[in-house]
């Protein structure tokens, strides 16, 4: 019995067309094609793995890209040192955890800051490691 690949060199023709295509027949015994099916799937799927691992390893993060996101980060660090350093200010001089926040975002908002909603002001805080007590109003009393 022959193997597939022999049936496949046999069987083949190849006939040249216009505008560089190529047509390609096949002529396969009816109980070899659901082997040839088989191959030519196989095929695919590695073919398509191929694509998948070329296009994840391209996707790597460029040097442009690193150095970008590096100084994204120390922007941020020295935003959220900023605010500290106002919330430590404002809350030294007696000022409560939401009078403070008002305060910085009021002092960010007089520069056109994009960072100076409350909200935004509240979660850079809780970033920077000043996240408050939640769920537990402050005692008056308290040294």
């Amino acid at each position: 019995m022959a193997s597939l690949i022999d049936d496949l060199r046999n069987s083949l023709t190849v006939v040249s067309l216009e505008n560089d295509h190529v047509q390609v027949t096949i002529s396969l015994p009816a109980d070899i094609f659901p082997h040839f099916v088989k191959l030519i799937e196989s095929l695919t799927g590695l073919v398509q793995q191929i694509n998948h691992k070329a296009k994840a390893t391209s996707q790597t993060p460029s040097k442009g890209f690193l150095i970008q996101q590096k100084q994204a980060l120390a922007e941020r660090d020295r935003h959220y040192a900023r605010i500290v350093r106002l919330y430590d200010t404002y809350t030294s001089q007696g000022s409560t955890r939401t009078e403070a926040i008002k305060r910085i975002s009021l002092d960010l908002r007089s520069e056109n800051n994009p960072w100076a909603a409350d909200y935004l002001v509240r979660s850079a805080l809780t970033a920077a490691g000043r996240p408050g007590t939640p769920g537990r109003k402050p005692r008056r009393n308290e040294p």
